[in-house]
């Protein structure tokens, strides 16, 4: 691969690395607490030392993790049809 063509896969790169932050952050605006905590509360073990932090903690994770393979998926997959399509013409 040539010099032009790596600054431009890397231009590409930004994009996508862009618009997987971006998919990410608005799962975190769309979440809702009590939909998620009545949907699956075995997710989150509880004791008596929790506070909430803790708990709010422990879920906004559970709910960001189940997404992720789909986000980073997504995300590579667009990349690399660019890659073929544009770049390996």
């Amino acid at each position: 691969m040539n010099k032009k063509n790596l600054k431009i896969l890397n231009e590409q790169i930004d994009k996508y690395i862009s618009s997987y932050q971006k998919r990410k952050f608005q799962k975190l605006i769309n979440f809702d607490f009590e939909r998620e905590f009545d949907n699956y509360p075995y997710y989150f073990a509880f004791n008596k030392n929790y506070i909430g932090e803790h708990i709010v903690k422990n879920i906004l994770d559970a709910h960001l993790s189940s997404g992720e393979e789909t986000l980073f998926g997504d995300w590579l997959e667009g990349l690399a049809i660019y890659i073929s399509d544009d770049l390996l013409k």
